[in-house]
């Protein structure tokens, strides 16, 4: 009996919300500086002193425990990672061991694996649409 293969689409849908890349943005620097399980945040815009984070561990729908930092971008459309020092730190490598996630219209930076225990320094500019820069 001679057997084929058949190839097997699986699909996973979800709604976004379209960014409209070509209208201006105004950006706002945001500064995560974390040392072990402590971080402070630091930004430009409404509000400028540094002062702690408010993160939290969560777990992963695999498993991983990870912190989650607020960023404090209510309102922010986009964000770009811009930094992190120190730069040769491979232990902390976007994507892998952190990131930026967007919920409810509120930014965080994440971190997991060998980057929770780094002194690491993430720079992250959050874009406002157009709209509302008054």
């Amino acid at each position: 009996m001679l057997m084929r293969a058949v190839p097997v689409l699986f699909a996973t849908f979800c709604v976004l919300e379209a960014v409209d890349y070509s209208k201006f943005a105004l950006w706002e620097k945001r500064t995560l500086r974390c040392g072990g399980n402590l971080c402070t945040l630091e930004g430009t815009g409404k509000w400028m002193k540094e002062d702690l984070a408010e993160c939290r561990m969560e777990t992963t729908s695999n498993g991983n425990s990870r912190q989650v930092c607020a960023i404090k971008c209510p309102g922010a459309d986009r964000d770009s990672v811009i930094s992190k020092t120190p730069m040769w730190n491979h232990k902390c490598v976007r994507f892998s061991t952190y990131d930026t996630l967007e919920r409810n219209q509120e930014w965080f930076i994440w971190r997991s694996g060998l980057c929770l225990h780094q002194n690491i320094t993430l720079e992250v500019h959050c874009g406002f649409p157009e709209k509302q820069r008054r």
